[in-house]
């Protein structure tokens, strides 16, 4: 049985899911041109990405794409590789609820 080279963590969607009436982003393996997860914010992507890169290394970021679909398809690419992982790593961790 091959082995995952991306693991999903928890908060990412499968990628295929549908955000029907919103803008998608994407997160693409630039190795393999495979879609690697989906998310319905930017800042969900790059908290994703940036927990990837704490448990997997940098490498694991820097073979990574994000783009956003909007609902006409058109795509745009928001980062890629070494910015992607800049990126990722620059955005602030979600407030913790007091327990």
């Amino acid at each position: 049985m091959p082995v995952c080279r991306y693991p999903v963590l928890p908060g990412a969607a499968q990628s295929g899911s549908a955000y029907t009436g919103r803008m998608a982003y994407e997160l693409w393996s630039l190795s393999t041109g495979n879609a690697v997860a989906e998310f319905s914010a930017d800042v969900e992507a790059l908290r994703f990405i940036a927990e990837a890169v704490r448990q997997y290394g940098r490498a694991y970021g820097e073979d990574l794409l994000l783009g956003r679909e909007d609902n006409d398809g058109e795509s745009q690419l928001i980062a890629q590789s070494t910015d992607l992982v800049e990126r990722a790593l620059s955005v602030p961790d979600p407030p913790r609820v007091p327990a």
